[in-house]
């Protein structure tokens, strides 16, 4: 086939992340063709039009060849792809590319591929240059200026199935490992996981482009926060030293003087000559700065950015620093690279921005003998990590790249439910620039797997060198992000080595090879690396790194509970298991109905476990033990819609259960990040937003619980920073808490009522002024219910707390939903405030409220949904645009306990402005 040819392609000044600013021609915008890589004729064997960066799977799409395989059983159409092999290619003239090289006199023309997944043969004229076997690499092709011909010339990528190849290896090795994966350097995610499908692919999926290089260029930039003197957090400020480490990789026989500059924020900072060599250097200086302002995390202040340019050039007559600025910054802004003035020709420049922070995890051993600390402490202020984790966007991954929107959704939702970590879990892969800026600007720290999980890995010398530069690469390119709090060498490798009977088939001479691989790769390789590159940030080997099973070991460093969903334990033990920091624990909870009707048809939705749901519920116990829940807390509705809501307000309840308990336990416990905050495709898992972005209720009921101030209850003697008590005297004894999170006391009004299943005030405990002390946790007030210990299911402590603007609501139940004696519901009365939200009140205690647009869709962008109406308070929804809505329904857990009639036919809809509602 005839491809039309690469002329006339526009140079680009690259200025962005951590890339040394070059003239760049990208390959993204030339016109790239795929097929299968095949001699037999099949459907996919006639070149087809390919839109890099993009997968296979997204090509074939673009091209109408496959349907969309998240829609209904269509992934079922799907496996066979995995097993295949693919060509890319396209075609460039050559001519203009070695002009540019020599009319600027450049030492080099460098072919880069910023990502090939995975294993990919590079062809140029028919001439191997490349063999690629990582997907988290860059790939560089150097001296092209030697390989590119002057007229037409050809590029071909040969993608081999990783999943063959994987076979291969494994047949090749007498050692037989958990899961093959683990032979391919690939995104473990692609091969199927309990809440994503198997849709292993291959492709470009990164950005692709040619690079002129000169004698000497900036490779990379390491700005670190070295001391903080005089932190202040009411101000964000402290006094700092940096240093700045700029490595330079000079293509030159002899030595010659060059001038490195240093701006912030447009401000020469730096500047001073040095000696360039031939080969790499690494040129360090130190920084000093007054009343800097630091980065921060959500909650405890500004997440300040500075932006730096560092610029070399060859050393040239003096002139004043006010020229030189005015030169360097008409050649900066024009992106003229070559422009050569009185100062010097500029060779290399890099952008980058960056906060200043120190970030630190603190172990000790506490002072009652109860174990080890795991506590993050930001510019030496202490942190209580609230989160959730975050797996990859899609199982394309550019399909997500070119609608950042995705991104920005994803960190807006994190940051509005009030987290300030995100864990990025390590089945997945290092993430665009976009997530980490993002991460950035929203003061959002992030706890970052590094790409292990959930199975033994191979480590002979060729993989642990494709590691270590895979390492090297990557956290080079992300070091400079503030919100990167630490590194975790792996997920669940370790806890599924020791307990997973991964070990079970396996010599004693096989089982020892194996323990030292994994030593090598996370004890060695990856240390190595961080210590290297990036001192500054913890490195954890292993997450988690106690195992709940054994109780002693739950006292020290990070845990995954999962008695609680997995082993079918009740939800009460997450009271009982308070690690020191639980970076895992979930509970599903169904898709909203909304967005189950954009992948099925009706008769996908008649009940829950139809063909099509199953195949999006990848847990083998996924909807039996959403059903046992169910039995267990609340009932199973038989109406679809009603399951779903009952699902979720479960899901919502379990999570609600483990956030109190850790925040109750504070600073025994120190950091709280459920799984998980988004979906991968349309599917039920323990995401608290679907893949369609509509928030579940537990989206709404943490966004409360992560306030930087709460009210909990407790019985007394639970409470591990006192020590856990198993006497039955203060059984009806009941601890009410204040957790304060702030750097700052707050004062403000705290009430406590006890009241009935109808909101009616049976005994006002405390109602006062008091004021809480700066990041603390301590009990407030002591609530003695022996008298009513014969109403405990048909009573509830009603807390309210209202400082300045902030009012914390919360009604705390003695007994779990099921045994709870619920009022009828008869109506809610719902009024419009303009087309800016509703007023909602209720003349009974109402257990999660649910409101939704009649036709079925969720409310856009609604401040508040799933929660209990107090009688006769008013409650104000706020969401734009009536938020998509033109009549409104609701829900109430209420009259489904009851078991009263929720059918549609019976619900009086009314017009949007004032009106009564009966419950739909």
């Amino acid at each position: 086939m005839n491809l039309p040819k690469l002329q006339g392609i526009l140079l680009v000044l690259l200025l962005c992340g951590s890339l040394s600013a070059a003239h760049i021609i990208n390959l993204n915008t030339t016109q790239w063709y795929f097929k299968e890589y095949t001699n037999q004729v099949t459907l996919y064997s006639s070149f087809m039009k390919a839109n890099i960066p993009s997968t296979v799977h997204l090509d074939l799409l673009d091209n109408k060849i496959v349907p969309d395989p998240y829609f209904r059983d269509n992934l079922l159409q799907f496996y066979s792809l995995e097993e295949k092999d693919w060509v890319y290619k396209t075609n460039f003239d050559g001519k203009s590319i070695l002009q540019e090289y020599i009319k600027n006199n450049f030492t080099e023309i460098q072919l880069i591929f910023e990502g090939l997944d995975t294993h990919a043969d590079v062809y140029l004229n028919g001439n191997l240059i490349l063999k690629a076997n990582n997907m988290f690499r860059r790939w560089v092709i150097h001296d092209l200026q030697e390989k590119v011909q002057k007229g037409d010339n050809s590029l071909e990528i040969i993608f081999w199935s990783a999943v063959n190849h994987d076979l291969e290896k494994e047949k090749q090795n007498e050692i037989h490992l958990p899961y093959n994966y683990t032979y391919s350097r690939k995104a473990a995610y692609q091969y199927g996981w309990d809440w994503g499908p198997r849709l292993v692919t291959c492709g470009i999926w990164k950005d692709a482009y040619f690079r002129f290089v000169n004698k000497a260029e900036i490779l990379s930039t390491h700005i670190r926060t070295l001391k903080l003197d005089n932190v202040d957090i009411s101000t964000g400020k402290a006094d700092a030293i940096l240093k700045v480490d700029v490595e330079i990789s000079a293509q030159v026989q002899s030595e010659f003087e060059s001038v490195l500059s240093i701006y912030r924020d447009n401000h020469l900072v730096h500047e001073d000559q040095y000696p360039i060599r031939g080969g790499n250097q690494t040129i360090s200086t130190y920084l000093s700065m007054q009343n800097a302002n630091l980065w921060w995390c959500q909650g405890m202040g500004k997440p300040h950015l500075y932006h730096y340019t560092v610029i070399l050039r060859e050393k040239s007559e003096h002139k004043s620093e006010l020229q030189q600025q005015e030169e360097e910054y008409s050649t900066l802004h024009h992106n003229h690279h070559h422009h050569k003035h009185s100062k010097g020709q500029i060779l290399s420049q890099q952008t980058l921005r960056t906060g200043i922070r120190q970030i630190k995890v603190d172990q000790r051993h506490d002072k009652h003998g109860n174990g080890t600390s795991f506590a993050f402490y930001l510019n030496g202020y202490y942190l209580f990590a609230k989160g959730g984790n975050y797996i990859p966007p899609d199982m394309f991954m550019p399909r997500a790249l070119k609608n950042p929107q995705v991104y920005h959704k994803t960190i807006q939702d994190a940051v509005k439910a009030n987290h300030n970590m995100i864990r990025l879990w390590g089945g997945g892969q290092f993430e665009y620039d976009i997530f980490y800026d993002l991460c950035d600007e929203n003061g959002l720290l992030i706890w970052h797997d590094l790409m292990f999980a959930c199975a033994m890995y191979p480590a002979d010398k060729d993989i642990l060198f494709n590691i270590e530069q895979e390492m090297i690469e990557n956290v080079k390119r992300l070091r400079n992000h503030p919100s990167i709090g630490v590194w975790n060498g792996n997920n669940e490798v370790k806890i599924g080595w020791d307990l997973w009977g991964w070990q079970d088939n396996m010599t004693e001479v096989q089982k020892e090879i194996v323990w030292g691989w994994y030593l090598d790769i996370f004890n060695v390789t990856l240390r190595n690396v961080l210590d290297q590159e990036d001192p500054d940030v913890y490195y954890w080997p292993t997450s988690p790194s106690s195992e709940v099973n054994f109780v002693y070991q739950v006292n020290t460093g990070d845990i995954h509970f999962w008695n609680v969903w997995a082993s079918g334990a009740p939800i009460e033990e997450y009271d009982d298991f308070v690690g020191r920091f639980n970076s895992e624990y979930g509970m599903q909870g169904i898709l909203a109905y909304e967005s189950i009707k954009k992948f099925t048809i009706e008769e996908d939705r008649t009940q829950v476990n139809t063909t099509v749901m199953e195949i999006h519920e990848r847990h083998v116990k996924g909807y039996p033990l959403i059903s046992q829940y169910l039995q267990q807390y609340f009932l199973e509705p038989t109406d679809y819609k009603d399951y779903i809501y009952v699902s979720q307000v479960n899901q919502a309840y379990a999570i609600q259960t483990a956030i109190l308990a850790l925040r109750r336990n504070k600073p025994y416990n120190s950091g709280s990040l459920y799984w998980q905050i988004n979906d991968v495709w349309p599917v039920v898992s323990w995401a608290s937003v679907d893949f369609y972005g509509n928030w579940k209720a537990l989206h709404f009921r943490q966004q409360h619980l992560y306030q930087n101030v709460i009210v909990a209850v407790e019985k007394n003697g639970t409470n591990y920073n006192q020590g856990i008590s198993n006497s039955t005297s203060s059984q009806y004894l009941y601890n009410v808490r204040i957790v304060n999170d702030l750097h700052k006391k707050v004062k403000g009004q705290l009430t406590v009522n006890l009241i009935n299943q109808f909101g009616s005030i049976i005994s006002h405990l405390f109602e006062d002024e008091v004021t809480v002390r700066p990041n603390s946790n301590h009990i407030f007030l002591q609530v003695d219910l022996n008298r009513y210990q014969q109403q405990l299911n048909s009573t509830a402590l009603y807390l309210n707390f209202q400082y300045k603007d902030q009012t914390w609501e919360y009604v705390h139940y003695f007994v779990i939903p099921q045994k709870f004696e619920f009022s009828e519901v008869q109506s809610v009365d719902i009024k419009s405030i303009g087309k800016d939200g509703i007023q909602v009140q209720a003349d009974t205690l109402v257990r999660d409220f649910y409101v939704y647009c009649s036709d079925d869709t969720e409310i856009k962008h609604i401040s508040k949904n799933y929660f209990d109406l107090v009688p006769f308070q008013k409650y104000h929804l706020k969401f734009p645009h009536n938020g998509g809505c033109k009549q409104y329904s609701y829900k109430t857990l209420n009259n489904i306990m009851l078991q009263k009639e929720t059918n549609s036919t019976t619900s009086h809809i009314q017009p949007l402005n004032n009106f009564q509602k009966s419950e739909q």
